[in-house]
């Protein structure tokens, strides 16, 4: 567990997140939305 938890952290540094409002959700859905949009494009093929 503790190196997802370091994933976390790396990412909340790397992204300068400062908590968890409302513009820091937009992004993590947005990041997900391509994410998800990546996948769909590798299962197709």
């Amino acid at each position: 567990m503790k190196k997802y938890y370091k994933a976390i952290e790396e990412f909340h540094k790397k992204f300068e997140m400062k908590g968890t409002n409302n513009e820091d959700m937009q992004f993590r859905l947005n990041l997900l939305v391509e994410e998800l949009g990546e996948l769909s494009q590798a299962i197709q093929y």
